[in-house]
């Protein structure tokens, strides 16, 4: 149905071939032909009906009705998020499907906070080069740690496991150092480390990582007191 339609809009547009429908979509070659055969993807699917100012459901067969509804309409990004959905084999689309059901189910926490997220990652491995300023705002539940906080901070590596994991996203605290043991976020000669404060060095919880050496030019960014829960990112 979907490529009858396109037939007929091509004929009373004057348009001659598929090629010049998908030029200006951008899409592939030889795309729009095979769909007499092979089910187009979502994000094609719009894309041409946005060429033709036609509603998707007209395009697919499912209404006599051109206009587009603009109640209903979605941004490129929501289309890829369905197209790739829809991609999935059967058993990881009813996962992800699972997984957005008890999202949306999941109830807001009574009071939540502002916090800076670090849009740079700290280094539980060999170190990543930071710079000022690179970070954004993220709504977290209210909870003692979040309030102590000063920002949060991902992390990269497995230095520093098993305490902390690569993908971790860390609460630290703005101290002007740590205590020898405790953990905090250095910067040592452009790059930034999670690590355990010894006493002239950065320790490792995972021993494969050799110390390494501070200097009089490294800095402590503040003291990590805890993992953000994933389910306390609500932004």
């Amino acid at each position: 149905m979907v490529l009858e339609r396109v037939n007929l809009l091509r004929d009373e547009s004057g348009i001659k071939s598929y090629s010049a429908i998908e030029s200006a979509c951008g899409l592939g070659k030889n795309i729009i032909g095979r769909w007499d055969t092979n089910t187009p993807a979502v994000d094609k699917v719009c894309a041409v009906a946005d060429f033709f100012g036609v509603s998707v459901d007209y395009l697919c067969g499912r209404t006599d009705e051109r206009e587009v509804n603009d109640g209903s309409a979605i941004s490129r990004d929501d289309r890829k998020i369905l197209d790739d959905i829809r991609r999935l084999n059967a058993y990881d689309r009813e996962t992800v499907l699972d997984l957005i059901a008890r999202e949306l189910a999941r109830p807001a926490p009574a009071r939540v906070l502002t916090l800076p997220r670090s849009l740079q990652a700290a280094s539980a491995g060999v170190g990543v080069p930071l710079e000022d300023d690179a970070f954004e705002n993220i709504t977290v539940a209210d909870t003692p740690s979040a309030r102590r906080a000063a920002f949060a901070l991902p992390v990269t590596g497995d230095s520093m496991e098993p305490l902390y994991h690569d993908g971790d996203v860390v609460l630290v605290e703005a101290t002007p150092d740590v205590e020898e043991g405790e953990i905090g976020v250095f910067y040592i000669d452009g790059r930034g480390y999670l690590k355990k404060r010894g006493a002239d060095c950065l320790i490792s919880l995972n021993d494969k990582y050799e110390p390494i050496p501070l200097s009089a030019s490294s800095r402590c960014f503040g003291r990590v007191i805890g993992v953000l829960p994933i389910a306390d990112i609500y932004i």
